[in-house]
């Protein structure tokens, strides 16, 4: 177990490496003038280990913001994509000047300076970057939790590759049925998504089912939810974002209000048929208690200053999202000020 604990103002945010677990500390304590074992006694009131875990300490540059860094980064390290979903809320953007491989690496440096814990790669797909494993090998270099969407559209022989690369976590893009899933996609990525997906349960990788929500989706909930439960998958359920390219399929199969209830309905049915799976939403209405995306305690659900979002450009936003309404939320160019400044 490797925990990372950058210093705060109200106190220490703890970060575990592998169960990528947060704690968020308000103390007066100053950890760093204390000896190992006092640090370890600390850290065993947030976290069980039998072993000693490895500990490092992360000191940020002095600041009076509520965080010192985001707690994790989403970077758009590719403009392309090996699919045309119909879905997809990307925008109909031509991204004229991407950063180059070392652009990217300088970022993470400086990232990995701060004290931000995790990079995930994000879309459009971040596997066709030419120098896409590069990237990764020195995110993990760096000690940092490594998260890769995709949508899994790739042969075997790069499968393996990527399996033997051994990221933290990975997400794979999977909507409906085998039918439901190629019609949006297109023809045999259903198959390709879920051998991957196989694969990484066979390499103990950490690893979640991505499903877009649309009335064609819709009556595949539970389909996904079995696949779920086979593969030993976390799933979130995304309704479908009127968002980026416009598309007949968007225009027509988003989720009118009785449809969103619906999957409220049918989220709450698979979350009792299996209780062995996380399911996460944005629209969890019923529960006592929850489970939203990025629970944290500084804001749920919603990402913003805790996360960020990059793209291949090096705009920053606090949310990907954000980007679809122009750029009334952008707050920098990172190649133009370095990401410290922003």
């Amino acid at each position: 177990m490797l925990i990372r604990i950058r210093k705060e103002n109200f106190g220490y945010v703890l970060f575990d490496r592998h169960g990528r677990t947060h704690h968020f500390v308000k103390t007066d304590e100053v950890l760093e003038d204390k000896d190992r074992s006092e640090i370890v006694d600390f850290l065993g009131k947030y976290y069980a280990f039998d072993t000693e875990p490895e500990y490092e300490i992360l000191f940020p540059p002095k600041n009076a913001l509520e965080l010192a860094a985001p707690i994790a980064l989403y970077l758009e390290i590719s403009p392309m994509c090996n699919l045309h979903c119909q879905h997809c809320y990307k925008p109909v953007h031509i991204c004229k000047h991407p950063l180059s491989t070392q652009g990217f690496k300088d970022l993470i440096d400086e990232l990995s300076t701060l004290g931000v814990f995790e990079i995930r790669f994000c879309g459009n797909e971040p596997t066709v970057h030419p120098d896409f494993f590069e990237i990764c090998r020195f995110v993990q270099d760096r000690q940092m939790y490594l998260g890769i969407n995709t949508n899994a559209h790739f042969d075997s022989a790069f499968q393996q590759r990527l399996v033997e690369l051994g990221p933290d976590f990975v997400v794979v893009s999977i909507d409906g049925t085998e039918d439901t899933h190629d019609q949006i996609r297109g023809a045999g990525s259903y198959q390709l998504a879920v051998s991957f997906l196989q694969a990484l349960a066979r390499a103990n990788i950490k690893r979640r089912i991505n499903t877009v929500l649309s009335s064609d989706s819709l009556p595949a909930v539970r389909h996904i939810a079995k696949l779920a439960d086979e593969t030993g998958s976390d799933v979130s359920y995304l309704p479908l974002r009127p968002i980026g390219k416009a598309t007949s399929f968007k225009k027509n199969r988003a989720l009118t209000p009785e449809l969103m209830m619906a999957a409220v309905n049918e989220v709450m049915e698979v979350r009792s048929r299996y209780p062995n799976v996380t399911f996460l939403t944005y629209f969890d209405i019923y529960s006592a208690k929850p489970t939203y995306h990025h629970s944290l305690v500084l804001n749920e659900p919603c990402p913003a200053r805790k996360n960020g979002f990059v793209t291949c450009e090096g705009d920053f936003y606090p949310c990907d999202f954000l980007r679809a309404v122009g750029n009334r939320f952008l707050c920098g160019n990172i190649a133009q000020s370095g990401f410290w400044k922003i």
